[in-house]
């Protein structure tokens, strides 16, 4: 599983899931996971939480977030943009849920889930309309209190790494880009981003490479075109964070 700062082109992002799992990442958009059959186990701020069947999940813009396989289950989860908050927006800055599973909730929030699902590709404003109407819902069943824990360096490590994973990289040089100390930057790795600095870069370069897989190119060029520096640890790497190797997950 790999830890990411994550970006979407789109201000609506929806994700149908089944048996998921997902390391740490973050991004700014508000996430919601609706649990429509069995379980997920998602970890907020390196909190763990039960998402029972029906329930739903909550992580605001910001949050560093994982989810982890609890048994069969399907369900849909949705990243959505500052964007499409409007006024909501307001509500995220500063704040979090004292729960991040909402166990009750007004049963028209779903009905604007639903058709959130459907209208991923279309107008902005009928997202709009539909977000707005399910946020109303939502924050009538949240109770917020102020943030625990402030992360003013962590969305520019990740956003960084992001963007320079390509590149011959060492936790000094990243810590000297970013005007911070290395062991400050070895500390966001360790109990943010709950991953060691090489085991992060390497795991943003083999999410890469399967992108660049699936479009049909060469195990090598994918590599080498992702930053690993030798196929050697490029094997290593991938079997370390997918559980097998290149080309057998090329063949699956």
């Amino acid at each position: 599983m790999l830890p990411f700062y994550e970006k979407k082109d789109t201000e609506l992002f929806v994700y149908e899931y089944k048996n998921f799992g997902f390391a740490a990442h973050l991004h700014p958009s508000l996430e919601v996971v609706w649990a429509r059959r069995g379980d997920i186990a998602l970890c907020v701020d390196g909190t763990s939480h039960i998402l029972r069947q029906g329930q739903l999940g909550i992580v605001f813009p910001g949050k560093v977030h994982s989810y982890e396989y609890a048994g069969e289950g399907e369900g849909s989860i949705f990243l959505l943009s500052p964007a499409l908050l409007g006024s909501y927006r307001a509500f995220t800055e500063g704040k979090e849920p004292c729960d991040c599973i909402v166990k009750e909730i007004d049963p028209d929030a779903f009905f604007a889930l639903e058709r959130l699902r459907r209208c991923m590709n279309e107008s902005l404003n009928r997202q709009k309309v539909y977000t707005r109407l399910f946020l109303c819902f939502l924050f009538e069943a949240l109770t917020l209190r102020e943030e625990t824990q402030k992360r003013d360096i962590l969305p520019l490590v990740v956003d960084y790494m992001e963007r320079n994973f390509r590149q011959k990289l060492s936790l000094e040089e990243v810590a000297s880009s970013l005007y911070i100390s290395k062991y400050t930057l070895s500390r966001v790795f360790n109990t943010q981003l709950k991953s060691p600095f090489n085991a992060y870069l390497n795991s943003l370069r083999v999410r890469n490479v399967i992108e660049l897989m699936e479009q049909g190119r060469s195990i090598s060029e994918c590599a080498y075109e992702s930053g690993f520096e030798n196929l050697r640890t490029f094997n290593r790497a991938f079997k370390a964070a997918m559980g097998m190797c290149p080309s057998e997950y090329k063949g699956k």
